[in-house]
């Protein structure tokens, strides 16, 4: 991950939605968009008009969540 230019964040008491949900207000606050790829369910509460979720289903193709007005 490192080589092509990600982080790893860890701190105790924090889950990695934790992490995506503050990434993404964060962009969106800066007036971007967000691409959130995960197979973690919950992620799927972060969807809005500038926060698109993909997930891997279980047949291997990928869900997604399309932002309302795109």
């Amino acid at each position: 991950m490192a080589a092509c230019g990600f982080v790893n964040g860890k701190a105790a008491g924090f889950e990695a939605d934790d992490f995506l949900a503050t990434a993404a207000a964060a962009e969106t606050k800066r007036g971007g968009t967000v691409l959130v790829a995960s197979g973690d369910r919950d992620a799927f509460q972060l969807a809005s008009d500038t926060t698109t979720i993909l997930q891997l289903s279980r047949w291997g193709r990928w869900c997604a969540s399309i932002p309302r007005g795109a």
